[in-house]
């Protein structure tokens, strides 16, 4: 297939057998309550019957990967121990020491059991060689089944595979080519719900089921994707090593959301994404974006639909004709006088301007809904000339079929953008964030802020944009209107600040959050203590949901 070489971080080799992996409580007792899945322990006892505790962690046991829920692995607890499924919180690594026990990191960031023949795997598992070690892989895993094609199974009727033996070659390439190479047909081709040779992907011929997941947004068309890495251009599995575009991904098909205005999407098909450390996928273009993948999403770096300044994120508003929904109320107006404009409104509302007399500028109206149907992204902050205003943040839906991890290192942003410097420009509102997957695991950042409000009058100050984290962006101090972040959903209000020379300033008002939401099979992501989830999920603007 042509495209980009991907890099492929090699499995740390490994001195012994699985023996040493894990180490189960021993028999006696313990006199704290017992702990549900998931939950701390030190020993058998600490956890609820029949849960055993396994890298300090309530977990099930399993012979294999089918007694285990859609997207985990049994992993192997070492001789003589009972095999666990692997949590979501112990899949996703950064580094060779960020797995449990003596898990290891491979080339795919995922948590894998060291091993040296087959008889260290689970049932149904391959030990697949990599330089400098081998793990074990399971075929049924859609994230492993790039690694396992061509290797044998600890299984009854599966041929034995020797020591060291090979499975594919430890490099992905990413065709993002137009005829067909690196994703679906750019008209939607097959369009009737007829596969294509090789297709394992179900097709979604009547409302929101693509690769057997239900994904919000799309409603009833069919799209045949190819099968995953597939020689007759199925879609790839896409590894960002650097900052990239929207080339990094196949060719998008441009579909029509179930909404009453079939609002249109561009959606991307994948089998699986992993967005390196110090990565950044940084997608553009006028329509919202929707990413399906058949395997894992892995953020460690920042995937983005971020606006910048007046350049709206993908699916959000900009200054000019079509400012959105939200649209903070201009400055300089017939309606208000006073320079300085509102900010962005979408799920919080925007702050209101300092003017020169009343009526004050004020943000403009909310819109859409918790659930992101339909996947709209934010509206555009008040501007006093030109079209130097602030955007909208982007729309961005992420579906998998196995599960989305964002890593302490990731983040992924939907910020509005900071008002511009030609007068006082109100930031323009967050963006729109859907995840879905049957497991949603957050160690890193999900932002969807609002930009700050310039000011005006004399010295020009412009706002900042957005920033993937919990802290508002800053309007200058004591003027310009902050823009919403963690707990806060409204915009900062704009100031009127009189300094000791030269004439007053006027502030425009920040821009208010956009919509966060996560749906999971349990209707519960797994969300670290160290996570920011930006609007806050105490508030109505970031929500959970069940798949």
């Amino acid at each position: 297939m042509r495209g980009r070489q991907a890099s492929m971080r090699a499995v740390p080799a490994v001195s012994g057998l699985l023996g040493g992996i894990m180490a189960l409580g021993p028999a006696c007792g313990s006199s704290q309550t017992p702990s549900g899945l998931s939950g701390t322990c030190s020993l058998n006892s600490d956890c609820n019957t029949p849960l055993v505790c396994v890298f300090s962690r309530c977990h099930n046991a399993c012979n294999s990967s089918s007694d285990c829920p859609p997207g985990e692995r049994c992993t192997p607890s070492g001789a003589g121990a009972d095999n666990v499924c692997q949590l979501p919180v112990e899949t996703v690594c950064t580094g060779g020491t960020a797995c449990p026990g003596q898990l290891v990191c491979g080339s795919d960031f995922q948590c894998r059991a060291p091993c040296q023949t087959l008889s260290n795997c689970a049932q149904g598992q391959a030990c697949v060689a990599s330089a400098g070690g081998s793990a074990c892989f399971d075929p049924t895993n859609p994230v492993d089944m790039s690694r396992t094609a061509t290797v044998g199974t600890n299984s009854p009727d599966a041929g034995a595979m020797g020591d060291g033996a090979a499975a594919r070659d430890a490099t992905a390439t990413v065709d993002s080519s137009a005829d067909g190479g690196g994703g679906p047909p750019a008209d939607g081709a097959n369009a009737d719900g007829a596969a294509g040779d090789g297709s394992s992907f179900v097709p979604n011929p009547d409302g929101g089921f693509l690769m057997g997941l239900p994904i919000s947004n799309l409603g009833p068309q069919s799209i045949d994707a190819g099968a995953p890495g597939a020689a007759d251009g199925g879609p790839p599995d896409v590894h960002v090593t650097q900052n990239c575009g929207n080339a990094c991904l196949p060719a998008p098909v441009t579909v029509a959301q179930n909404d009453a205005s079939a609002t249109p999407a561009d959606l991307y098909v994948v089998a699986s994404l992993t967005v390196d450390p110090s990565a950044t996928l940084a997608l553009t273009g006028p329509r919202a974006i929707i990413i399906a993948s058949s395997g894992a999403v892995a953020i460690h770096g920042l995937l983005s639909v971020a606006a910048a300044g007046q350049t709206a994120g993908p699916g959000g508003y900009a200054p000019g004709a079509n400012p959105g929904p939200g649209a903070g109320a201009n400055g300089n107006s017939a309606a208000y006088t006073g320079y300085a404009s509102g900010g962005g409104s979408f799920c919080g509302v925007g702050g209101k301007a300092a003017s020169t007399q009343v009526p004050d500028a004020p943000g403009g109206r909310t819109y859409g809904n918790a659930t992101l149907t339909p996947l709209l992204g934010g509206s555009a902050g008040g501007w006093p000339c030109g079209t130097d205003g602030a955007a909208g943040g982007g729309a961005l839906q992420v579906a998998s079929a196995t599960g989305i991890t964002v890593g302490a290192q990731g983040a992924i942003s939907a910020g509005g953008g900071g008002g511009g410097s030609c007068g006082g420009a109100g930031g323009g509102s967050g963006g729109a964030i859907l995840l879905e997957a049957p497991t949603v695991a957050i160690f890193g950042a999900l932002a969807a802020n609002g930009g700050s409000g310039a000011v005006s009058n004399g010295a020009n100050y412009s706002g900042s944009n957005a920033a993937p984290n919990d802290q508002p962006a800053p309007g200058h101090p004591g003027t310009g209107g902050n823009g919403s972040a963690g707990k806060v959903v409204n915009g900062d209000d704009g100031a009127t600040l009189a300094p000791d020379s030269g004439p007053p300033l006027y502030g425009a008002g920040g821009g208010g959050a956009g919509f966060i939401r996560i749906n999971t099979a349990s209707a519960s992501a797994d969300i670290a203590s160290t996570a920011i989830v930006s609007p806050d999920l105490s508030t109505a603007c970031a929500t959970q949901g069940k798949l």
